[in-house]
């Protein structure tokens, strides 16, 4: 009994440092730069309410150890909700790409580069909590 119990909290049959129900560390870390980036880059273009679900993902990542089921809600939420807001800036991507040889404004290369790199920030983050999502429970399909 007592063995197995150990065997439970300190989870020996796992890597060192592997908790499964946490988030890796590099996908916090990138969750993080991500909502950060994006809350700043969008609010500059489209106010400061363009903002809220960045923020949210960011609450989410940072609540997440410690409040694991909380933190995993805020996550999807955050996450699903600057998804739809970043998909605006990808479909908008290759009209900029029209107006790019037109304009040579330091604002209009500031936004769309920033739209650019929102897009690749926030796609490369849903992979990878989707694949860190699948790691962690195998049942989801």
């Amino acid at each position: 009994m007592y063995i197995g119990l150990r065997k439970i909290i300190l989870q020996i049959d796992e890597p060192l440092g592997y908790t499964p129900e946490i988030v890796p560390a590099r996908i916090r870390l990138l969750s993080v730069v991500t909502g950060c980036f994006t809350a700043v880059a969008g609010s500059l273009v489209f106010g400061p309410f363009y903002s809220i679900p960045p923020i949210i993902l960011v609450f989410g990542v940072i609540v997440q150890p410690y409040l694991r089921a909380a933190g995993e809600w805020f996550i999807a939420i955050g996450a699903t909700f600057l998804s739809l807001e970043v998909t605006v800036w990808g479909l908008a991507i290759p009209d900029g790409f029209k107006l790019l040889h037109l304009y040579h404004d330091r604002n209009f290369l500031a936004v769309f580069s920033s739209s650019i790199i929102s897009v690749l920030l926030v796609t490369w983050c849903d992979v990878a909590l989707i694949i860190d999502a699948r790691k962690r429970n195998p049942s989801i399909n």
